[in-house]
């Protein structure tokens, strides 16, 4: 049995909900041998579904001595082990603010910089504000240095429209090897373009921080903010997975950078800034 037909059976029980991939494999079970794309794909209702029935179908196409039978028991022992990592995942509450002796939970000072120094060979950011704050600047350098591969992505002084004081991008300047991302505004729907307004962190893909909290010296230390910590399941996985898929297909871009290397400048708005930024620290 070649390649293709497990990845094909692990990414049907990876999109399609447990419910489904039993129809799906009922339908299978009723296939004497493989069938043709369309008609295993009539199992499925949802369009979206259908299409992922149909590369299992092709991919099963390829594969003839595969009874029909085995197929079935491949989706079910596959959607089985998926629940399974599913239950395993674990969730941490993460607050910022006023405290709470009778529930207590991590903060997101330690938690965001803890997930930072704890990733070993992948970090993924996003934010929406972010002035510089000297542990996770840190954090981020040492990342970099032993070699985990960080991509940030921030909104723009232009993608907020008035609503920053300060750009976001230089939060993270002088963070060698640091990969800087934004979603330009002519890759956003709307004749009213929409804000990059996630606020997440990932370490390769086995744990996620989810949280209100801007990368901000305030937000992280002093603001009533709330998250969710999560290590393990596939939370982590699909997040990073999509993001990356979206750095892929060209809808997150690099910042266009000088030639000499230093900071990203951009057009300010008018007004004073609501904090101060120090200069960009040199390269470490």
């Amino acid at each position: 049995m070649s390649s293709s037909l497990l990845s094909a059976v692990l990414l049907t029980t990876e999109r399609l909900p447990a419910g489904v991939v039993e129809e799906l494999a009922q339908a299978v079970e009723r296939a004497s041998t493989a069938t043709s794309p369309q008609r295993l794909a009539e199992a499925v209702p949802q369009p979206d579904f259908r299409r992922t029935a149909e590369a299992l179908a092709l991919a099963w196409r390829l594969e003839p001595a595969v009874t029909s039978g085995e197929l079935a028991a491949m989706l079910r022992a596959a959607a089985a082990a998926r629940g399974a990592e599913e239950r395993e995942g674990r969730v941490e509450v993460v607050l910022t603010g006023p405290s709470e002796p009778d529930a207590p939970a991590r903060s997101t000072e330690a938690v965001v910089v803890d997930v930072v120094a704890g990733a070993r060979q992948e970090l993924l950011l996003v934010t929406y504000a972010a002035f510089r704050y000297a542990p996770l600047v840190d954090a981020l350098k040492a990342a970099c240095h032993r070699g985990v591969r960080t991509r940030v992505v921030v909104e723009t002084l232009r993608g907020a429209r008035g609503l920053l004081s300060s750009d976001p991008a230089l939060a993270f300047a002088g963070v060698a090897g640091l990969e800087l991302y934004h979603w330009p505004l002519e890759r956003r729907p709307g004749t009213l373009p929409g804000r990059l307004h996630a606020k997440v962190v990932v370490a390769d893909r086995e744990v996620a921080f989810v949280t209100s909290a801007n990368l901000t010296g305030s937000a992280i230390e002093n603001n009533l903010e709330c998250g969710l910590l999560v290590h393990g399941g596939p939370a982590p996985r699909r997040i990073a997975g999509h993001l990356v898929a979206l750095i892929r297909e060209g809808v997150l871009q690099p910042f266009p950078s000088e030639a000499s290397g230093r900071s990203i400048h951009h057009e300010r708005p008018e007004g004073p800034p609501q904090e101060v930024v120090p200069p960009p620290c040199p390269s470490s």
